[in-house]
């Protein structure tokens, strides 16, 4: 507990000292009937959704379709040193239970950057909006920004329509920003709106970017965390300290900072970027004790449909101390205890992130966040747990999925959710040349995944021509 203690006292000081915000771009006045509101800013804004980009052995979902890039290569490039990834951009079709390529080039062999599907960059993510497919390149870490040029490296937007026709670049971001995809995980289905930090400048702020122009804009966010949104609002997280940085009377050196962390006030901020107003909604109550897994510098906060969760350790037993899910109301102020759970022999330990498993851009979101459970003997299968946000029953996945790497069982977790109300699942590993974690994949009904048996009904896997190998 003293580690994640002063792990949390760490994460509270960079919050304190992250870079001045950046001007706003334009604006008005905002009213006076709310708090530290920044100028208006002078674009339209839509109802927000969040974005969901692929990561690490996961894709992007649309509702008809889930979009995902397979590694082909990787391969020592340029005076720099850096190796070049190369990947391929895959729609897996929920209709025609196929995967393929989105390329739509009459007599394309997939195999140079003509093709639409073919990706060439290390830190490229996918997200399905509104139609059609995005890629964005991400820059991050200061000596990526500032070599940018030397190591191919520059951040930017690309757009794929959905028959795989063309692929066209949408714009490129300044040079000296640091961006990257996780920080664009809001949409209103025209712009993508995220958040920078320019090394050149030393400053950082919010930026909204026209999907159909490129046309970015920037805008002040006084240096808050966004934790989600809410119409065409940010859901945010404000930090002040009532003490100053310096000498505090009768404070050792070494305890200045743990006191200056003691004295940290913060409350969620409604940001109507509409119209350009800020208003407090009342302080998170954050736990100084509670975990701090799946969702980093945020503290394990998640926002979704307006309300706030948070996992709590109320006493300190080691792994055997009681974890509670508490979920709050933002606008109203109510919260109660979702769910409580102790540590047992069925539920060795349990390790709360907190997001969604199943996108909330394909329509109708389930109606679970996702549990992993750790052994710590590391025998047999690990288990995995979704929690029901409506009754805060806990449910355990038990179709199970071939591992890639041991070849030994896992949770078959749900990748993404259809049209139709299906889920998209892992089954088994397959062989992959170049090294990826690729595993071919079923459509399922939930109860199947959480009865462990049922209809699956499979996909037939892309595997590409041996000359690309």
């Amino acid at each position: 507990m003293k580690r994640i203690f002063a792990l949390c006292l760490v994460l509270a000081l960079l919050a304190g000292c992250a870079p001045a915000p950046n001007a706003p771009s334009s604006g008005a006045p905002a009213s006076s009937q709310t708090v530290q509101e920044p100028p208006a800013p002078t674009f339209a804004v839509g109802v927000l959704d969040t974005v969901q980009w692929s990561g690490y052995g996961t894709g992007s979902n649309g509702g008809d379709a889930y979009y995902e890039l397979a590694v082909l290569a990787e391969n020592a490039a340029g005076p720099d040193g850096l190796t070049r990834r190369v990947s391929m951009l895959l729609r897996t079709d929920y209709a025609t239970l196929t995967q393929a390529p989105l390329c739509s080039v009459p007599g394309c062999g997939h195999s140079d950057a003509a093709c639409p599907a073919y990706i060439e960059g290390n830190n490229v993510a996918v997200a399905a909006i509104g139609g059609n497919v995005y890629l964005m390149g991400s820059v991050y870490g200061t000596w990526f920004v500032q070599n940018a040029a030397s190591s191919a490296a520059a951040a930017y937007i690309d757009v794929v329509d959905a028959s795989g026709a063309r692929r066209k670049r949408v714009m490129e971001f300044p040079q000296g920003w640091e961006v990257y995809s996780d920080s664009f995980s809001y949409t209103d289905g025209g712009a993508l709106y995220g958040s920078y930090y320019d090394h050149s400048e030393n400053v950082s702020g919010g930026v909204r970017v026209d999907l159909a122009t490129g046309e970015y804009t920037v805008f002040e966010t006084g240096g808050d965390s966004i934790l989600g949104v809410s119409g065409s609002s940010f859901l945010m997280r404000h930090y002040e300290y009532p003490l100053d940085d310096g000498v505090y009377p009768g404070v050792a050196v070494g305890e200045a900072e743990q006191v200056r962390g003691q004295q940290m006030d913060e409350w969620l901020v409604q940001y109507d970027l509409a119209a350009g107003t800020r208003m407090r909604l009342g302080s998170p109550q954050m736990d100084w004790y509670g975990e701090y897994d799946g969702y980093g510098y945020l503290g394990g906060m998640y926002v979704r449909d307006g309300k706030l969760y948070q996992m709590f350790i109320q006493d300190d037993d080691g792994d055997a101390s009681l974890k509670t899910l508490l979920e709050r109301d933002i606008f109203n102020g109510t919260q109660r205890a979702l769910a409580s759970f102790r540590p047992s022999a069925s539920v060795p330990w349990l390790d709360f992130g907190l997001h969604d498993i199943l996108p909330a851009c394909c329509g109708e979101q389930e109606p679970y966040l996702w549990a992993g459970a750790f052994s710590t003997s590391g025998a047999g299968c690990v288990p995995a747990y979704l929690i029901d946000v409506r009754d805060g029953q806990l449910r355990e996945v038990l179709l199970r999925a071939e591992e890639p790497y041991t070849g030994g069982e896992t949770a078959a977790l749900p990748l993404a959710r259809t049209n139709g109300g299906l889920w998209l699942v892992p089954v088994a590993a397959m062989e992959d040349p170049w090294g990826g974690m690729r595993r071919s994949y079923a459509l399922a009904a939930p109860e199947t995944v959480f009865a462990g048996s049922g209809e699956l009904q499979y996909i037939r896997m892309w595997t590409p021509p041996d000359a690309m190998g």
